[in-house]
């Protein structure tokens, strides 16, 4: 009888550090998350603001590059609102967003 119940309490302790160790791996995951919502919360405004006053400047002098930062700026938006918020993206379509940020970059440089 004494055996039986040492062995049950075996069991109990090892499927209480079981779930344990589950809670504080989905509590650490919740936290992970909730970090990196906030550092996009944080770049995606000054992203957005730069370039809405580069664009500002930039059709002001009426200028020809005003249209390709227009696209450049809606993709990205679009990506990032949009296609970053699944699981998986397809690499090239990091690799396009990525030409897109450099060329609305370039784009910015000289007004």
């Amino acid at each position: 009888m004494m055996h039986a119940l040492e062995q049950s309490n075996t069991v109990v302790w090892i499927c209480l550090m079981i779930s344990f160790f589950k809670m504080w791996y989905e509590r650490k995951q919740a936290a992970m998350q909730a970090e990196l919502n906030f550092l996009k919360g944080q770049i995606h405004p000054h992203f957005l603001f730069n370039t809405l006053n580069n664009l500002y400047a930039h059709t002001l002098s009426q200028s020809p590059k005003s249209p390709v930062i227009v696209l450049g700026l809606s993709d990205i938006l679009r990506y990032m609102l949009y296609e970053c918020k699944s699981e998986l993206v397809p690499l090239k379509r990091d690799i396009e967003i990525l030409q897109s940020y450099i060329t609305l970059e370039l784009s910015l440089i000289h007004i």
